[in-house]
């Protein structure tokens, strides 16, 4: 007798930093792997699998909203289903994000920070 797994991945989370250096990955290069990956999962059946682009502008950059604005609409474009921006914290970035970008959010919570109320 055989066990089969009837487990079906459902998600994934798409980085565009590098794992063994300081930097961001070109954004037409990021943007391009976004849309293999999207086309690849249609064609094979996993049209509602959701790809969560993460955006590290907030842990390598300065002043990091104009570029994670630009990132997210790129990648939602090229096919990621929503964002994941770890390290925004400011409510005013939040929704200025939230208000430009057409895709679910997502922002890493952290202890004594009160997310902004939905609008």
């Amino acid at each position: 007798m055989t066990a089969t797994s009837t487990y079906r991945p459902d998600h994934t989370n798409i980085e565009d930093s590098f794992k063994k250096q300081v930097g961001l990955r070109e954004l037409e290069k990021h943007s391009d792997l976004l849309s293999k990956i999207r086309a690849a999962l249609d064609n094979h059946g996993f049209e509602d699998f959701y790809i969560n682009a993460r955006i590290d502008t907030y842990f390598q950059k300065k002043d990091p909203l104009t570029e994670t604005i630009e990132r997210a609409k790129a990648y939602v474009e090229s096919g990621a289903s929503g964002i994941f921006v770890p390290g925004l914290r400011n409510d005013e970035d939040i929704q200025a994000i939230a208000a430009q970008v057409n895709a679910p959010l997502n922002v890493l919570s952290l202890p004594g920070h009160k997310l902004p109320e939905a609008s």
